[in-house]
């Protein structure tokens, strides 16, 4: 299976519980998987442990942490471990659609004997590096007015398969372990310990890509960006020319971040190039999106950019 299960399980939960990141029970929408039983094997890419960030740059939910194991064979245990909160236990198999892997997520907790009529959400899922997932999930909308029999949801979701309006952007998840044992119901797992971490955590390049920046802005609603840095605010918008290394989370051909002082954003990554306040610098510049693994919290990102030609030092 591929590598997009534990993001979609995380947009699953998220559009569902809301600000309060409580998974209550019985949160799916679908009274059935598009296959009673698994058609491929388990991605072993997916497997370990991932420390997610919420999408659209919220700040009314916390981070939290998906453990992804073996239940059984062609069966992901599932591991969510919310802040503050009691780990709940969930499980998932694979369907292969358009020659891809879709996630049937039951949304039903192993250790839960209520009545739960529709437990199965459906995900989609992408590696932008080996370490960094991002998860989608199928929206509900897209079954309305649909015959409720696994081969009708079957037909809509290979119709509108490539259609990103289908799906709902997820957060995105930074491994911070390997593979451990499969939780239960009955022995509930017990979290692997930390392995020491180093004074300065190693950074690793998600993507780089050429592109203009177009706007810099507040945003009027709240935005499905990435945000770079502490207390981001501004939204920066970029065009892109051409992507140099990985994935993006883009729409169409623009990717957004959410960024703190746009001022300093461009001072720090644009010594040489003076940019007035309130304007932006003109041309293509190369830009690059970091990832670290963050002991205490989510993954941090960073962003950086220089003329074309430039080399970034601080990369490692």
């Amino acid at each position: 299976m591929g590598g997009g299960f534990v993001i979609h399980v995380a947009q699953a939960l998220l559009q569902r519980i809301g600000t309060a990141g409580v998974l209550v029970l019985c949160v799916g929408y679908s009274e059935f998987p598009i296959d009673s039983t698994p058609q491929i094997d388990l991605d072993a890419k997916l497997l370990g442990t991932w420390r997610c960030l919420p999408p659209g740059g919220r700040t009314d939910i916390e981070p939290w942490s998906f453990v992804i194991s073996q239940a059984r064979d062609r069966v992901y245990g599932i591991r969510v471990e919310p802040k503050d909160q009691t780990p709940r236990l969930l499980e998932a198999h694979a369907s292969l659609l358009n020659a891809r892997p879709l996630l049937n997520v039951n949304l039903r907790e192993l250790d839960q004997q209520a009545e739960c009529t529709a437990p199965w959400a459906f995900v989609r899922y992408a590696f932008l590096s080996p370490d960094v997932l991002r998860l989608r999930y199928v929206k509900e909308d897209v079954f309305r007015g649909v015959e409720h029999t696994p081969s009708a949801f079957r037909r809509v979701l290979e119709r509108v398969d490539d259609d990103p309006a289908s799906y709902a952007e997820g957060p995105l998840c930074v491994r911070t372990a390997t593979a451990g044992s499969a939780p239960t119901a009955s022995t509930p797992a017990t979290p692997p310990a930390p392995s020491p971490q180093p004074a300065t955590e190693p950074t690793q390049i998600v993507a780089r890509f050429v592109g203009i920046v177009t706007n810099v802005s507040l945003p009027g609603e709240p935005v499905k960006v990435m945000p770079i840095g502490n207390d981001p605010r501004f939204v920066l918008s970029i065009k892109i020319s051409k992507v140099l290394e990985g994935k993006l989370p883009t729409v169409g051909d623009r990717v957004a971040f959410l960024i703190h002082s746009p001022s300093r954003f461009f001072a720090d990554n644009l010594p040489h190039t003076p940019v007035q306040e309130g304007s932006y610098p003109e041309g293509e510049f190369v830009f690059t999106l970091l990832a670290k693994h963050a002991p205490t919290g989510g993954p941090e990102f960073d962003l950086r950019m220089a003329p074309p030609g430039a080399q970034d030092k601080n990369v490692r």
